[in-house]
């Protein structure tokens, strides 16, 4: 740890990632390492992925520079065989606990950031706050 200076600046930033097209039996840590290379470097597999528990995407968290939005969709060619896989930022609200999903009943509306105009106008649709 260092003392605070005013010339730190923050360069890179931590997201999760969902990584689609990609055959099961690639989903290993070193197939998603290499994946990530081309935004950034991988931190860390999702336990749901790992365990194979949701299987419509893997997800992994991987650091990418500030401003930069991980988002690609690539060819690649593994053991002889060309596979088109994208990966997309997951979107995140970091002051709520907010995640994409099916609606269940009724949506908790207990604070004005999540009025449905609002996120609209911000370009998010489909969230649902959980509560937890």
């Amino acid at each position: 740890m260092v003392p605070w200076e005013d010339q730190f600046v923050i360069v890179n930033k931590l997201v999760w990632v969902r990584c689609r097209d990609l055959p099961l039996k690639l989903w290993n840590a070193d197939c998603f390492g290499k994946i990530a290379a081309l935004l950034g470097n991988l931190v860390e597999v999702d336990k749901a992925t790992l365990e194979l528990e949701e299987l419509e995407y893997a997800r992994f968290r991987i650091r990418v520079p500030v401003g930069c939005e991980a988002k690609m969709s690539s060819y690649f060619k593994i053991n002889g065989i060309l596979y088109q896989v994208s990966l997309v930022e997951e979107c995140t609200i970091p002051e709520h606990h907010l995640c994409q999903g099916h609606w269940m009943g009724t949506m908790l509306n207990t604070s004005p950031i999540l009025n449905p105009k609002r996120l609209s106008s911000l370009g998010i649709v489909g969230l649902w706050m959980l509560k937890i």
